[in-house]
């Protein structure tokens, strides 16, 4: 089932097979949303233990857009490592804000965000592994402040230990804007 928009509620797609569907017999080569999100349910008969997505992260581009950990809304697990590239026109900046974020429970006995913490979202200037980190979140905050860059890129690196040590973290919702 594929929705054009959050969530199963959201209106269809016209010209798709029975319910919005994709099937083998019916292929479709491209389809376009009317906004960034898609819900897709995903059903299979022939290899129920198959992975079906890649990895989080991604490459971004436009005057804004929106960002999650995979499993936003709900609470997960795993072992997560995401890094979205974000990438605005030339001379503009890039504001990015998350607008939920979990009680990630990684900050040190200080109340402190340290570079060793188990899950986190660092926020970096430019888009090579060596960017320099403008913020790190590593625990809940209740008021969160917006990120400005000072170029027209943005990396996001979102790390999460797996395990039941730290428990299931539902991770983030966020987005970006140009400026």
């Amino acid at each position: 089932m594929l929705r054009n928009g959050v969530n199963e509620q959201s209106p269809g797609f016209g010209g798709l097979f029975r319910d919005s569907e994709i099937c083998d017999d019916h292929p479709v080569r491209e389809l376009r949303s009317q906004g960034n999100r898609v819900f897709m349910r995903l059903t299979t008969r022939n290899a129920p233990s198959i992975r079906n997505f890649a990895d989080c992260g991604g490459r971004l581009v436009g005057f804004s857009g929106a960002l999650s950990a995979p499993q936003y809304p709900l609470k997960d697990s795993r072992t997560l490592n995401c890094d979205w590239h974000i990438h605005v026109a030339a001379g503009n900046r890039v504001r990015f804000t998350i607008t939920v974020l979990d009680d990630l429970n990684s900050a040190d006995s200080n109340g402190f965000c340290s570079s060793f913490a188990p899950n986190y979202i660092d926020v970096a200037e430019g888009s090579s592994a060596s960017a320099r980190i403008l913020r790190r979140y590593c625990k809940k905050e209740i008021s969160l402040s917006s990120v400005d860059s000072e170029k027209n890129e943005l990396t996001i690196r979102y790390r999460q230990h797996g395990g039941t040590h730290f428990g299931s973290l539902f991770g983030f919702l966020a987005h970006y804007t140009t400026g």
